[in-house]
């Protein structure tokens, strides 16, 4: 999948939109600890993850990951394939990340990789976020949803409106209420 979504957005970084940064963690490190150990957090505008995040979620340190990108200055959307669970949305949101994109880790493989690349050709051809999530929706058949939540001050927890839960095979976007603006977003 990486190298797929690499090769769709060289047109992209052709017109001068985005520079690809690809990078697996070497062994006896962690994800966690590639994003924390760079430089280029300032500039990366999006971040797309790859799961299984841990050979069992339960040590993955979901927290230590959302702390991370969550200092990235410019980062516009993550994009969770194959690796989320509502937890994991939730504290993506409650640092601020803008945009969410999320899968399951049920979904197969085949079919999230065949997702991904269909938003990243829409985004490397300068659709905007929101553009490229319903061309994606509409080419694959399938009804993905935006799910906007608020953020409520009293308990520092998202707040879910008419929430049913998150679709197990289904990406959606999830934003807060105060950033839907940035579904405008496009790399041009």
């Amino acid at each position: 999948e990486r190298r797929s979504i690499a090769r769709i957005m060289e047109m992209a970084e052709d017109q001068g939109w985005c520079s690809i940064i690809q990078e697996d963690a070497g062994a006896g490190s962690s994800f966690l600890e590639l994003l924390q150990k760079h430089s280029f957090k300032k500039n990366v505008s999006i971040l797309h993850i790859v799961g299984p995040l841990s050979p069992t979620m339960e040590d993955f340190d979901a927290s230590g990951l959302s702390e991370t990108v969550g200092k990235f200055p410019d980062l516009k959307m993550i994009f969770l394939n194959g690796c989320a669970n509502l937890s994991v949305i939730e504290m993506m949101l409650l640092r601020n990340i803008p945009v969410v994109i999320a899968t399951s880790s049920l979904i197969p493989d085949h079919e999230a990789t065949l997702v991904a690349e269909t938003f990243y050709k829409r985004i490397a051809n300068g659709s905007s976020i929101k553009e490229a999530f319903h061309i994606t929706s509409q080419l694959n058949g399938d009804t993905f949803e935006i799910i906007t939540a608020s953020y409520d001050l009293d308990t520092d927890r998202v707040k879910w409106e008419d929430f049913p839960g998150l679709k197990p095979t289904s990406p959606n976007i999830f934003l807060l209420q105060d950033n839907e603006m940035y579904l405008d977003w496009s790399l041009a």
